[in-house]
């Protein structure tokens, strides 16, 4: 089988949908073969799993780009990738199921399908514009109930071609394996309270709402700090503007100490943050699709502040597994950290409650079962 999507393979497996892809495929590989084509640079063989990836000249987007947009001058030269890659290896071993994890793979892919008749899947992640690159899919498998409802009632798709199929993470890599002291005097932050923020630095995450609840938490726990790791990214701006925005917001706020922004870390040193956290909180503001960092902080047994958007609904459930608040309030944000900050006993509870929610819902081994249930019924 083959997996392709327009994301980021190697050799950086960032963000959600590019690492879950990769550990899908993997998981996938140890009685399948198979082949994963992406975007990137260079190529890697694991047992039966193969990854090839497209590396960008950016010459040519930029040329493209006047008479196409901005969106297709990279989509137009990843499409012509998947399809001559599909064709070469078509012609050395037959390919049972073609399976798309972006939508803007779906022209080449729908080509491929009617071309060698190869059965076609597409993975839904975010709510999509248009349909019509998807529309030959034999099945379309959405990450939440939220993005499968999103399809059926906002862009008409039948009930009977969508199915969900939520995003899953390595409980065996995902585990506490010291203590929270420890790992917090490993990162020379003993004493601290520690709030946790993984994801994007852009508005949608919703990072200036806990910014904003900063100094409430503050005064009421002094020796709080919010670690904020992940990426500058923001569709169409300056990045950087974005986080000197935020930065100069926390110093008007008067907690630039108690803020500490990180970028790209090692695996080691994420896995350190989450072992230090006292807990997560996942702020956004627009509706999110799913949530993969919840998982992953409940894999810890890190209690989780969620908003109340998208499919984190689906996982966080209010009170038994974390604590579920209103997109975009910061006075609601704060109090809920400042009474787990209060009562450890009752978020320790929360935490195991959430790695349980993630060993009984999330495995990979419930995810690659479903995903060949598809296979085989398209097959």
């Amino acid at each position: 089988m083959v997996s392709t999507g327009y994301v980021p393979i190697i050799p950086n497996r960032i963000g959600a949908i590019e690492p879950y892809v990769y550990e899908l495929a993997r998981n996938l590989s140890f009685n399948h073969s198979v082949h994963i084509f992406g975007t990137g640079n260079g190529e890697e063989k694991v047992g039966r799993m193969h990854v090839k990836a497209f590396g960008y000249n950016e010459s040519l987007p930029h040329l493209l780009e006047p008479s196409f947009g901005y969106r297709l001058a990279y989509q137009i030269p990843f499409n012509i990738y998947l399809f001559k890659e599909f064709c070469n290896l078509n012609k050395c071993k037959h390919v049972d199921v073609l399976h798309i994890h972006d939508a803007n793979s779906g022209f080449a892919a729908t080509a491929l399908k009617k071309m060698f008749n190869t059965p076609l899947v597409c993975s839904v992640h975010n709510e999509i514009r248009s349909i019509k690159s998807v529309q030959s899919c034999d099945k379309i498998l959405a990450v939440s109930n939220y993005i499968r409802d999103f399809l059926v009632e906002k862009r008409g798709l039948s009930e009977d071609k969508v199915d969900v199929l939520n995003m899953a993470v390595d409980t065996n890599l995902c585990k506490r394996k010291r203590k929270m002291e420890n790992a917090k005097k490993d990162l020379g932050l003993s004493n601290h309270n520690i709030i946790l923020f993984v994801g994007r630095k852009c508005p949608e995450k919703g990072i200036e709402i806990l910014v904003d609840a900063l100094p409430e938490i503050v005064d009421s726990n002094p020796k709080t700090l919010a670690i904020l790791v992940g990426p500058d990214y923001m569709f169409g701006l300056n990045s950087e503007d974005y986080t000197k925005v935020l930065k100069k917001r926390i110093k008007k706020l008067g907690v630039e100490k108690n803020a500490l922004f990180v970028n790209f870390v090692s695996q080691y040193t994420l896995e350190l943050f989450y072992e230090a956290a006292d807990l997560l909180v996942f702020p956004s503001i627009w509706q999110e699709p799913f949530g993969k960092v919840i998982l992953e902080a409940m894999c810890y047994e890190i209690p989780v502040v969620a908003s109340a958007v998208g499919g984190v609904p689906e996982i966080v459930e209010n009170e038994r597994n974390g604590l579920l608040v209103r997109p975009g309030d910061s006075v609601e944000l704060a109090r809920c950290v400042n009474y787990l900050l209060k009562n450890p006993i009752y978020a320790q509870s929360l935490g195991a409650e959430g790695r349980k929610t993630v060993l009984k819902k999330f495995t990979f081994n419930q995810v690659v079962r479903r995903c060949c249930e598809v296979y085989d019924k398209i097959i």
